[in-house]
């Protein structure tokens, strides 16, 4: 089977550690036949790598350098956050049509109250509404991430669920996702012709009932380490086992490139 690591992260992205060309050569090490390049974007000030009108441009370039010097096939994507729960995407049309690949996940809450900044302001306020109404908004802006043409691949799925519990309802709030959510997941996912990503960092997330109804629907899988440090570049063995152990033929593994 194919090696791909479709979800990286280089010292672009504010929580990205290492370079482009030292991500290429560690995929060149790792074996890895195609990857993508998929800096965050909205991002934190001073870290708006996008913000140049050449930025993708430029970006391009020197991908094409490093496919001529490595030999690795390398996408220039991008994670785009949705800024509602309808799925649109935080970035300008112009935007995300330079890009050669998008994924998108949950990684905030729109609306939702914010802690204070000494607190750690980027996640919800966890309370009886946020656990009453998670699951629902949850899906809601799943939903609309699945259905938004300009997305290839469903991110990490059930990442930023927890943030809507207390720290003592976390674990329990992952086990209960209610299946129905998993199962309209799945089936919207290959309605609409989205992959569902296997993330090797979160993957222990997906249990059972989701590889039961992508069995179903015959939903699409992608690959990804989500690596934003070095010894995670490439590391996508925990994907993988998870294809060995549902069996998921590799006509279901997205290839792209």
């Amino acid at each position: 089977m194919k090696k791909i690591d479709l979800h990286l992260h280089s010292d672009l992205s504010s929580d990205g550690k290492v370079s482009f060309e030292k991500i290429v050569r560690k995929l060149k090490e790792e074996n890895v036949q195609t990857a993508a390049l998929t800096n965050h974007i909205p991002e934190v000030p001073g870290h708006l790598w996008y913000a140049s009108c050449n930025a993708v441009v430029n970006l391009k370039k020197e991908r094409d350098k490093l496919e001529d010097t490595y030999g690795v096939r390398i996408l220039v994507g991008a994670e785009i956050d949705v800024i509602d729960v309808s799925g649109r995407l935080a970035a300008p049309e112009s935007l995300i049509d330079e890009f050669e690949f998008i994924i998108s996940g949950v990684h905030r809450y729109p609306n939702a109250t914010r802690g204070r900044w000494f607190h750690g302001s980027r996640l919800p306020v966890p309370n009886a509404d946020s656990m009453h109404y998670g699951p629902a908004q949850y899906y809601a802006i799943t939903e609309g991430i699945l259905k938004n043409e300009q997305v290839t691949v469903l991110a990490h799925p059930l990442f930023a669920y927890d943030f809507l519990f207390p720290p003592h309802k976390k674990a329990e709030a992952i086990r209960s996702f209610p299946e129905i959510y998993k199962r309209e997941i799945m089936r919207i996912a290959a309605e609409e012709g989205k992959a569902v990503e296997l993330n090797s960092d979160d993957i222990d997330r997906m249990d059972d009932a989701w590889f039961s109804f992508g069995q179903t629907y015959g939903t699409m899988y992608s690959i990804g380490s989500d690596a934003h440090s070095l010894k995670h570049v490439g590391d996508v063995k925990k994907s993988y086992e998870y294809v060995q152990k549902y069996k998921i033929p590799e006509e279901r593994i997205i290839h792209v490139g």
